[in-house]
Order: C-alpha cells, then structure tokens, then sequence
C-alpha cells in the first residue's frame, strides 16, 4: 500500500484492539512524514477514512463521526520531528480525524526519570523524600501517560 510510504519506517497503520460490541478500534502507527513542507498522501488520508468507516453504525463516519489520533509525543517534539521530514497528520488534510498530543516524553526522558527513582533510597524518610520523587519527574510522567490512556478509553467506551 501507497500509504506506508508517507509513514517512517515504511509501517502501514496496524490493528492492536477491537472492540466487539461498538465496534471502536485502536490502530498503531509510526509518525507520517509531512516534514516542513506540510507534505501530503492521499492514500494515507484515505486509509485515516477507511479506518473511521470500521466502527460499527453508530460510530460510522456516515454519522460524521471523527477518528481519534493520538499523538504520544509532546506538539514541540513532533513539530521538531518535521525537520527531519517526520511531522504529524495535519487537520486540513485528515478532515474526517481529529490530533491530539499526549504530551508523553520520549524513551530517552523516560529512562532518566526512572534512573532517578532508582537513586532515591527506599528507607530515606520524610518531607525530602516527596521532594525527591517530585523532582525525578517520576510522577508527572505516569500522570500524563495515565491520562491518555484514560482519554483512549473515553473515547472507546
């Protein structure tokens, strides 16, 4: 297919979850190479379509219902990304799907959190333990994934 071309690594959109009963699905992607140049496919943008079309009646696009893209990373990074022709699903183009960041940090900023958790003696008592675990950034990070997750199923259910 012509769209995994438009998609890094050449990866088309993948089924990871059906939903039997209403028919809501969640599809794994790699990041859509627009770049700076707001590039476009139009097999890509068809393929966004026909996903929206496999919910059930409810959920159909006939009902101008909207795909959901989410988007792990956070909007500074993936308008980055377009630098090195990577980038994000523009809006104009994807009419029948709304973005939406998640503000998630990459591997890399995940790792040096957990790092510092690692760092934090388990039996070190008190108010600079709350101050520690506050500043490895630990607890900000689990709440952003948390809340897209709790987004994603918001959206299913």
């Amino acid at each position: 297919m012509n769209c995994a071309k438009f998609r890094t690594k050449n990866r088309l959109p993948a089924l990871s979850y059906y939903h039997k009963e209403n028919g809501c699905s969640i599809w794994r992607s790699s990041q859509c190479m627009s770049g700076i140049m707001n590039n476009r496919s139009i097999d890509d943008e068809q393929m966004i379509l026909e996903i929206g079309k496999t919910a059930n009646k409810k959920n159909s696009m006939i009902n101008n219902s909207k795909v959901m893209i989410y988007d792990a990373r956070p909007y500074m990074n993936a308008q980055a990304n377009k630098l090195k022709h990577g980038g994000f699903e523009n809006k104009k183009n994807y009419k029948c799907a709304d973005l939406e960041f998640c503000d998630i940090d990459n591997i890399h900023e995940v790792t040096k959190c957990f790092k510092k958790m690692q760092e934090i003696p388990l039996s070190y008592a008190g108010s600079d333990y709350s101050i520690q675990v506050e500043n490895s950034g630990w607890m900000k990070l689990i709440y952003r994934i948390l809340k897209a997750a709790n987004n994603i199923v918001d959206q299913i259910l």
